[in-house]
């Protein structure tokens, strides 16, 4: 009997000296869950108590930074705008970095398409309010510190805001003058048109090629073909003496 005892004996601790040691080996997976379900059930406690006293701790804290003036987000906000965050510049100011950036590569391999550019954007400044400091202060970014350019470009926006530039038919009939300086409004009168009358300009009309083949006449009237006349007439002349 005593023999079956301890056969029996030696029986259960092999089993559970080999139960501990593959639990053991698992981490005590029976454990860690008992522990896990003990901590959730803790912290649902916890919770539960902090709700049902309406998160004193948390409204303590919003009340010290309400009476504080939300230094930490005041001192964030600072930061940004010291920083140049993207947060703190509308879309306006980036849609104008951009525009600056563009413009900046125009001016080194387009010049002429960089004048025109400008001479649009200026144009559109004045209409928008722009102050002439303003205006300077933008033109010196291009590397236009020359008052005399910046005030030159200041009187063509002010003379073409709010209506629009001379193209297609309306710049065909403009004088030389006038055409130079596609900014400028030509009345187109003969024989001298008003802004060059104006400013004491000499105001000439040149014909210009129309395509289309015979029967076509240019865009100038027939006060232009009478001025020609004497040149065409010495032409005939210079073809009889040479037959």
């Amino acid at each position: 009997m005593s023999f079956v005892a301890s056969l029996a004996r030696k029986v259960l601790s092999f089993h559970l000296e080999r139960g501990i040691a593959t639990q053991r080996a698992q981490g005590f997976p029976s454990l860690a869950k008992g522990r896990a379900t003990m901590k959730a059930d803790s912290y649902h406690a916890s919770m539960a108590s902090r709700r049902a006293a309406g998160y004193p701790e948390l409204r303590a804290g919003r009340e010290t930074q309400k009476a504080q003036g939300y230094p930490v987000l005041v001192r964030h906000r600072e930061i940004q705008a010291a920083a140049g965050h993207p947060a703190a510049r509308s879309a306006r100011d980036h849609k104008e970095k951009k525009r600056d950036e563009r413009w900046t590569v125009m001016k080194d391999e387009d010049p002429a398409a960089f004048k025109k550019s400008i001479v649009a954007a200026n144009r559109r400044a004045v209409e928008l309010g722009e102050s002439l400091e303003e205006f300077t202060q933008r033109h010196a970014q291009f590397g236009i510190t020359d008052l005399d350019d910046v005030q030159k470009y200041w009187r063509q926006a002010e003379a073409t805001a709010g209506r629009r530039l001379p193209t297609g038919d309306m710049l065909r009939k403009k004088c030389e003058e006038c055409r130079r300086n596609p900014c400028f409004k030509c009345d187109s009168a003969k024989p001298t048109c008003g802004r060059c009358a104006k400013r004491g300009l000499q105001c000439i009309y040149l014909p210009r090629i129309v395509k289309g083949g015979k029967g076509k006449k240019s865009n100038d009237d027939e006060g232009d073909s009478d001025s020609l006349a004497p040149a065409r007439a010495g032409h005939k002349r210079k073809v009889e003496e040479v037959e």
